[in-house]
């Protein structure tokens, strides 16, 4: 059955001198569906002073905590806020920034904050929600605008809100569907919260089309003042996928072929899902029944999707996404490049060059890229010899605070500096695509895509070809411990920490002391899978010499034990000599460089393993620089590999 995906459209259309209501407040009724494994969940904003969080966390008994409503399913908290108000703007309207929060232990310790996922307007370096409120307003629309509904006709829910002195008038205020009038408000409008809920829109005895509908809104006060908003969406039903085993040699990601540039084939891992289009420039950003993916199913746990498309024109851009189940919007996980709806906006073309730009108004969240047909770049110094490890003198860096222009021109145009140093190497605190623009890195989203905020592919290569060429080795800081949210890997399978995918998401750890975002299970097959690609990826695409991983002390799954968080852990033990025999089998000399921070009895089986291990002392330092040597404080002699008991100068010591 062929099915059209939605363009995304609002129009909104106020017919009343609105600054007659300016001052006046009018209650919001904020409505979020926390995840499953989420304890509570708040909505913190500039009008609440974001929940008074301390540190990020908001404190359990906040003003902010929202409420359940049992019988709808959601949290809601109703807010009064101010028309016109807020300090905030977005395209040159004012208003208030808001965020979810959720908690998934009793002591909320354990937290993650979420951009609003039905609201379609985001400002700022961390994709804060924006509300503009109006008189009358009309706010968190289902279904969503670009969203696909399947096989039940949807049911519609909003706030619709006005001031006390002039309220929404229900007999007036109506839905349309397609152009036509559906029914009025009457009987379905709650006045206390200010919430239209319509179950389905065939209580009006209309049903949308398959393929694209236009929805419209029309409320109307009684005073007349009046605002329209339209959302298209999608209706489809249930398709018949293929089944067909990938073609072999076929691994998940996209797939260039040499002797047809046209040609590129897509893989993506997703059991326990019923099917998979891949949407795009390829296909208007409309769902496309020859663009359903096949299945590939030979246990219920291992399910891959894939489709091979032989059109695409060499040497052009094209943007695309995996839509799964009509509903979860994905870019690939092994991108090399993706797109931000509202970050991208903020890197100006001084540090990115032709960008490509953002399919505004076609789809939401992360897009991933594809470039056929590209050239590959010419290493200068293809084959650098790496130092021995006891030589290595190395320089880490954060990239953002190194230079004051952060791209790596500018870093590669700074190596004069850091060759009379006298240094060898240069390890780089993360640069793959991270939450934001403004990061340390820890917070990774796309573990293979660099993160536009430094530069582009090619001048990372750029630099990488220079430094080579001046005897400096390149090591890159690389975060699998965890994941932010927005990650293929959390996004795919939701954040319920499971042993099944039917029930939730079983690449996800138990978390641990140490523990930031969502911890990865090292004992899954797939992540085992997913980071020995990523490995790889690195040291071929971009010819880098080795990788400092941190907080290597949760690559397991049982280190939400403390004893084996901190003491020895066979089981982690074993995970990193795996990843250890992997990158050997295609580099035999790359450096691997643990943040590890165990018992010394495991890193010292580590460190017989070839392995490099970071010794901290900067406590020591600190205290002999400042002259102080009090209880021994000031020793440095742990910097030494033998004080250790080490066999061999794998000891990273820093001060």
């Amino acid at each position: 059955m062929k099915s059209i995906k939605a363009i995304f459209l609002i129009s909104i259309i106020l017919l009343f001198p609105a600054d007659l209501f300016s001052q006046e407040t009018i209650d919001v009724t904020f409505r979020y569906t926390p995840n499953e494994n989420a304890i509570r969940s708040f909505v913190p904003g500039s009008f609440n002073n974001w929940g008074n969080n301390s540190n990020g966390r908001i404190d359990v008994n906040d003003g902010s905590l929202l409420s359940v409503d049992e019988e709808y399913g959601f949290s809601y908290q109703v807010i009064p806020l101010v028309v016109g108000g807020g300090s905030l703007s977005h395209e040159g309207a004012s208003g208030y920034g808001y965020k979810f929060h959720e908690h998934y232990n009793q002591s909320g310790t354990e937290w993650q904050w979420f951009t609003d996922p039905i609201n379609p307007i985001a400002i700022g370096a961390n994709n804060d929600s924006f509300i503009e409120v109006t008189h009358p307003l009309i706010f968190q629309v289902e279904p969503s605008s670009g969203s696909v509904q399947r096989d039940a006709p949807p049911g519609i829910i909003a706030a619709i809100a006005a001031v006390s002195s002039d309220p929404i008038d229900v007999t007036e205020s109506h839905i349309m569907l397609n152009g036509s009038i559906a029914g009025t408000f009457e009987g379905f409008y709650e006045t206390e919260r200010q919430l239209l809920i319509i179950p389905s829109i065939q209580e009006f005895d209309v049903s949308p089309m398959i393929g694209e509908n236009s929805l419209t809104i029309v409320a109307v006060t009684n005073e007349g003042v009046r605002k329209e908003l339209s959302v298209t969406f999608t209706y489809i039903a249930t398709p018949d996928v293929t089944d067909a085993p990938r073609p072999t040699g076929l691994e998940d990601g996209i797939t260039y072929y040499d002797d047809d540039p046209s040609k590129v084939s897509f893989s993506i891992f997703a059991p326990h899902k019923e099917f998979v289009h891949i949407i795009g420039d390829h296909s208007d950003w409309q769902v496309r029944e020859e663009y359903l993916m096949k299945r590939d199913a030979p246990r219920a746990d291992s399910v891959h999707y894939w489709i091979t498309i032989d059109d695409f024109t060499p040497g052009e851009t094209y943007r695309f996404q995996y839509l799964i189940d009509g509903e979860i919007r994905v870019a690939d996980l092994f991108s090399e490049l993706v797109l931000h709806p509202t970050r991208d906006q903020q890197i100006s073309s001084s540090v990115y060059p032709n960008m490509p730009p953002y399919p505004h108004g076609l789809t939401t969240e992360y897009v991933s890229v594809i470039e056929p047909g590209t050239e590959a770049y010419q290493w200068r110094v293809p084959e650098f010899e790496r130092r021995p490890v006891e030589e290595l003198i190395i320089y880490e860096l954060l990239l953002r605070d190194f230079v004051e222009h952060s791209t790596y021109v500018t870093l590669r145009d700074t190596l004069d500096y850091l060759e009379r140093l006298g240094i060898n190497a240069i390890e780089l605190m993360p640069v793959q695509e991270f939450d934001g623009n403004l990061s340390w890195g820890y917070n990774p989203v796309f573990h293979g895509a660099l993160d536009k905020s430094y530069g582009t592919r090619r001048a990372f290569k750029e630099f990488i070809d220079e430094a080579h060429s001046r005897g400096i080795a390149v090591i890159l800081d690389v975060v699998y411990n965890h994941a932010q949210d927005d990650s293929p890997l959390i996004r795919t399978f939701g954040t319920n920490r499971t042993g099944s995918f039917s029930t939730g998401n079983p690449l996800l750890g138990p978390g641990h002391a140490y523990n930031v975002f969502f911890h990865l299970n090292h004992d899954h097959p797939y992540i085992k899978y997913w980071l020995d690609r990523m490995n790889r990826y690195w040291l071929e695409t971009y010819n880098i010499d080795g990788y400092r991983f941190d907080l290597t002390k949760g690559f397991a799954s049982n280190v939400s034990n403390r004893s084996l968080l901190d003491g020895n852990n066979p089981q982690r033990i074993r995970n990193l000599k795996r990843m250890y025999g992997a990158i050997r089998e295609y580099d035999k000399d790359a450096y691997i460089i643990l943040e590890h921070f165990a018992a010394n009895s495991e890193e010292r089986e580590l460190e017989l393993h070839v392995m490099l291990l970071w010794g901290n002392h900067n406590h020591n330092y600190s205290e002999g620089v400042m002259g102080w040597n009090q209880g021994g404080n000031s020793d440095m002699s742990g910097i030494y590999f033998r004080n250790r008991q080490f066999q061999n100068p794998h000891l990273v010591g820093y001060m």
